[in-house]
């Protein structure tokens, strides 16, 4: 086994047992800070794929953003850090099943696919080739996506304001 196999297998260990103790942990914020190890173990299986930009993309996005603002909403809330998940044995039951459906699915759709057995050269730098793509070919498009954006920012910002009472 050489070292990208093993490395690969780490990481998917630590992906699928994080999150397995997001969905199982009766605590809340401990489900927040097992959910980071989910994270990051994602991003590990970005680099061993090699997919350096959507590894980074993963750690800046997912970890630094969504996932710190998660758990400041529950820290800084009074109740939320000591806060017990319940779930009943009928809702348990539902949800194991629901899971073992979409494994089964899942196990099927990679079984019948037909994978190649061989694949092409990974590229030297994904993000090299994505801003190049990004700044000549697609400039139109990442550019008209950006209006796109703003606009609907300053959109929900007009409504924002006029829903709380300001003109």
């Amino acid at each position: 086994m050489d070292v990208k196999t093993l490395l690969e297998l780490l990481f998917g260990l630590l992906t699928v047992a994080s999150a397995a103790w997001v969905a199982f942990s009766p605590k809340l914020l401990h489900a927040g800070f097992s959910l980071l190890f989910t994270f990051f173990g994602v991003a590990g299986l970005y680099v061993t794929l090699g997919a350096d930009f959507l590894a980074v993309t993963q750690v800046l996005v997912y970890i630094g953003g969504i996932l710190v603002l998660l758990l400041f909403g529950i820290l800084l809330t009074t109740a939320m850090p000591t806060a017990e998940l319940s779930v009943g044995p009928s809702r348990r039951g539902q949800g194991l099943a629901l899971g073992a459906l979409l494994l089964g699915l899942l196990l099927l759709a990679v079984f019948r696919a037909g994978w190649p057995l061989s694949f092409p050269p990974l590229p030297e730098n994904t993000a090299r080739g994505l801003g190049t793509g990004f700044m000549t070919t697609w400039i139109l498009p990442f550019e008209v996506v950006s209006i796109l954006l703003l606009g609907s920012m300053l959109g929900a910002l007009h409504l924002a304001r006029h829903a709380g009472g300001e003109k």
